[in-house]
């Protein structure tokens, strides 16, 4: 919702994509996940797309922005499991980008918390 706040309508947008990655690439963590993906919960890392890059949120050390951004499905740190459609935004890739850097200065890598501000916290924005 927030690609579309304060953007005027115009033509057809483009898709917005969620990122579904099991929080580590440790075997274990994988089984796990598998295990309680069918009770609804599990250890995972999340990540959007849109315009071609991946963005999402992690812990830093050094006080800088925890907001960062690869190539779609290509977090390192993560085994990656699937990729779901969200809708489209009709926002222009400069005004994603205007966002990015607003989120970026709000999203301190030093609040990151493992329940409470975390990655999927920072995908649901």
């Amino acid at each position: 919702e927030r690609l579309s706040a304060g953007v005027a309508r115009r033509g057809p947008g483009t898709l917005v994509t969620l990122h579904v990655y099991s929080v580590t690439r440790l075997s274990a963590i994988q089984r796990a996940n598998g295990v309680l993906g069918s009770f609804g919960t599990g250890a995972y890392h999340a990540g959007v797309e849109v315009y071609g890059r991946e963005w999402s949120f992690g812990a830093t050390e050094d006080g800088s922005s925890g907001v960062f951004c690869c190539g779609p499905a290509d977090c390192d740190d993560h085994a990656y499991i699937r990729a779901i459609p969200m809708a489209e935004t009709r926002a222009t890739e400069a005004e994603v980008l205007g966002l990015i850097g607003r989120l970026r200065i709000e999203w301190s890598g030093d609040d990151y918390d493992l329940l409470r501000c975390n990655c999927c916290h920072f995908s649901n924005e």
